[in-house]
C-alpha cells in the first residue's frame, strides 16, 4: 500500500478525487436547495450560489438579499431562469450552460457543475490509473530479466 502513494502523481490524483467528490455533493445538493456564500460587508457585495445544477459568481451593490445572507445561507429550491434572468441582464456570452451578463448594478459568471466536476474527476483518474515512469521502467526490466 505504502508503494501506492509513492510520488506526486497517486498523492495528487487523491486530492483531486476528493474534490470531484465534494463538487458531487454540491452538485446533488444544487438539484433541491439554493446555497448563498458570500460577504456583505463590502461596498460591491460576491456571492457564490449554487442552485439547479449550476454553480455561479455574482458581483451585485444592490440585491435584496445583500444584507440578509453575510456568510452563508440556504434557501427552497429556485431555478436558475428565475435567480439570474430578471430581463435588466445584458448577455456578453451564453454557450453550454457558461454564462457572463451585466447588469446595471453588477455582474454574474455562470459554470455548469459538469464543467468543473467532469475535468476534475478525469484527472484524477489519469494521475491514480496510469502507470508511472518508474512503474514502466520496471516492467521492461522484469521482461528483460526473463
Amino acid at each position: 500500500m505504502s508503494d501506492f502513494f509513492h510520488g506526486w502523481r497517486r498523492k495528487a490524483g487523491c486530492f483531486l478525487l476528493v474534490m470531484a467528490s465534494l463538487l458531487v455533493g454540491g452538485w446533488i445538493r444544487s438539484m433541491y436547495m439554493w446555497d448563498i456564500f458570500g460577504d456583505d460587508d463590502s461596498v460591491m457585495p460576491i456571492f457564490l450560489h449554487s442552485s439547479d445544477n449550476t454553480f455561479f459568481l455574482s458581483r451585485h451593490s444592490d440585491w435584496e438579499f445583500a444584507l440578509c445572507f453575510p456568510t452563508w445561507s440556504t434557501n427552497a429550491f429556485r431555478p436558475v431562469s428565475r435567480l439570474i434572468e430578471t430581463g435588466r441582464e445584458e448577455w456578453r456570452f451564453r454557450v453550454l450552460g457558461v454564462g457572463y451578463a451585466t447588469l446595471p448594478d453588477g455582474q454574474f459568471l455562470m459554470l455548469p457543475y459538469w464543467l468543473i466536476v467532469v475535468p476534475i474527476a478525469l484527472l484524477s483518474a489519469y494521475l491514480l490509473l496510469w502507470p508511472g515512469k518508474r512503474a514502466e521502467r520496471q516492467t521492461k526490466a522484469s521482461v528483460e530479466d526473463k
